[in-house]
């Protein structure tokens, strides 16, 4: 049994993987229990689950002991990992004092292993001036970094043609700095300075032609109760990432 979410991708909750339609070659596998958690949201997509559910059915249930703040990174996680097919689209939905939801705006066909892709004729959002598409290889191998060092288990990119989005946070001089996936105006200020505290804080090199930074910053952070960030460096030649040096903060 396979799932098309938002006429973007496809997703097999037996295995975790997650693909373009018609573009197999392009797949990513999701680690057990974010393929849980993904597999538990569409089940039941449109409805909000409740924290305690997610924690009885994704952890309790295998025998493993989760935490609210496990279940944040995850869903972080997902979040970032779904961007990658569709930016446009926000999958998982925050509710307060409640849990999370598979967005109900977004559809959900379910099919058989056996059935053919079908057409997708609705035109896919037109990329944002503000956003720049690059076929960087190297942008997919960071999100695998990010997931080791959140100690998540790997993600698995079996191309280098997938399209990532990054979007322009700030300057550094005259680098720029990126995130993978879009923030919220209102968190914009916090994670600025977050990204200059870290630059003073660290030894990475300074800007110079052809840098370039990306920064991954947990949800978490912005409602108060901790996370992890990642602050990378990439010096590019030819449109192609070629060295880069990544800072870790398991705890902020």
């Amino acid at each position: 049994m396979k799932y098309l979410i938002a006429n973007a991708l496809i997703y097999r909750p037996e295995d975790g993987v997650l693909m373009p339609p018609g573009r197999e070659e392009e797949l990513v596998t999701l680690t057990a229990t974010a393929n849980a958690i993904l597999s538990l949201l569409v089940e039941r997509h449109g409805v909000a689950i409740e924290r305690e559910t997610f924690l009885s059915e994704v952890w309790d249930s295998r025998g493993l002991r989760g935490s609210n703040s496990s279940l944040n990174q995850y869903i972080s996680i997902l979040r970032k990992t779904l961007a990658i097919f569709a930016p446009e689209h926000q999958f998982i939905i925050t509710v307060p004092k409640i849990g999370f939801m598979l967005n109900s705006e977004l559809s959900v066909q379910r099919q058989s292993n056996e059935d053919e892709r079908p057409t997708v004729n609705a035109p896919r959002a037109t990329t944002k001036p503000k956003k720049q598409r690059w076929l960087w290889p190297t942008l997919l191998i960071l999100i695998t970094l990010i997931h080791f060092a959140f100690g998540m288990g790997k993600l698995l990119v079996e191309s280098a043609d997938t399209r990532v989005d990054v979007l322009p946070l700030t300057k550094v001089g005259q680098c720029p700095i990126y995130t993978l996936s879009p923030l919220p105006e209102a968190w914009h200020e916090e994670a600025i300075s977050m990204a200059h505290r870290i630059l003073q804080r660290v030894r990475l090199p300074a800007c110079q032609p052809n840098t370039v930074f990306y920064f991954f910053v947990q949800d978490s952070i912005f409602y108060g109760e901790g996370g992890r960030v990642v602050l990378t460096r990439c010096v590019r030649n030819a449109g192609k990432a070629v060295t880069c040096h990544t800072q870790y903060y398991y705890e902020w």
